[in-house]
């Protein structure tokens, strides 16, 4: 995995001119999961963007998303996901007039999930002498969005955006009292972590 994301960045920026000028775009919104057992939560993005041509560009991201996790017999219990993503990609943009351009944009990397119990449950379980621990690898995701992008001042564009997040996870977990005496452990794969973003940000031109 680690090999696939070194050459996505290698192929990037092999193919951007020397005296390219990158942008940097910061973004916030709103996340939401594509199954009944991950909810929604805020949502941020960092990337910077360097042109390879006057309508492609390279580019790499990463960013934060939470959102609350019901019980799932199938993963995790119930508490908060959070994921960081770590992405390289493609962004190509269309003009529409002098200070409008819709854009899309695919890209593909190493997802860093976490999740916290509840901690009403995590009490709950303490107060009968157990407890409980889940721990997310890292993990292959991929994206695709799309939007609006418009000129704001010289350098300056305001970014409406949409985007969709493939990810699916592993794991462990653990159960054990507090005296040793008993526990018990897993593992599972596979668990859908697919999720939409839906933000609002500003993109600031580099080197001018």
């Amino acid at each position: 995995m680690r090999k696939l994301v070194i050459a996505l960045i290698a192929v990037g920026l092999a193919a951007v001119p020397a005296a390219a000028t990158g942008r940097l775009s910061l973004t916030g919104g709103y996340a939401l999961g594509t199954r009944a057992m991950i909810g929604g939560g805020p949502a941020f993005g960092l990337s910077f963007e360097l042109p390879i041509s006057r309508a492609l560009s390279f580019e790499l991201g990463s960013g934060y998303v939470q959102a609350a996790a019901k019980d799932d017999p199938t993963g995790l219990r119930a508490g908060t996901l959070r994921v960081v993503p770590l992405e390289a990609g493609l962004r190509a943009r269309l003009g529409l007039g002098r200070s409008l351009a819709l854009f899309a944009g695919v890209g593909a990397g190493l997802s860093l999930p976490f999740s916290s119990l509840d901690p009403d449950l995590a009490e709950a379980w303490e107060a009968v002498g157990f407890n409980i621990e889940e721990k997310l690898h890292p993990s292959f995701s991929a994206s695709a969005r799309c939007g609006l992008e418009a000129v704001l001042a010289p350098g300056i564009n305001f970014i409406l955006e949409a985007r969709y997040r493939f990810l699916r996870a592993g794991g462990i977990w653990s159960i054990g009292d507090d005296l040793g005496s008993e526990s018990a452990e897993g593992s599972f794969s596979g668990l859908s972590l697919d999720h939409f973003v839906f933000g609002l940000g500003l993109s600031f031109a580099l080197g001018r």
